[in-house]
């Protein structure tokens, strides 16, 4: 910016606020509008990661992900020596679906179950 020597020609500071819409034409008219922010980015969130989707909409998708994984592992339970029951049995009691494919590789496991 100094190199550009703009701090030498007349300026004026504008404030502004959330929501707040500025248009400065080439003949420098200056035009201000605002909106509600609030009503826009109701449930979404910015951070300096960037924008995070709502916190249900993550957790559904989880859920999605989850549930899809969960049916790879049914589908591939036979292949194993398992049935699709199995892996509803192990899901029920609390494993995780990272942990029953760690299950359906360990033969000492599926043995026992």
């Amino acid at each position: 910016m100094k190199k550009l020597r703009l701090s030498k020609l007349p300026h004026e500071k504008i404030r502004l606020d959330n929501g707040d819409i500025l248009k400065i034409d080439s003949c420098g008219n200056v035009e201000a509008a605002n909106f509600q922010p609030a009503s826009l980015f109701y449930d979404f969130g910015f951070s300096h990661l960037g924008w995070f989707p709502p916190y249900e909409y993550r957790r559904s998708k989880k859920k999605a992900i989850q549930d899809d994984y969960l049916q790879e592992l049914r589908e591939m339970a036979g292949c194993y020596g398992c049935s699709p029951e199995d892996i509803d049995i192990l899901y029920a009691r609390g494993y995780s679906c990272e942990e029953i494919e760690e299950c359906l590789y360990d033969e000492v496991y599926l043995g026992e179950f």
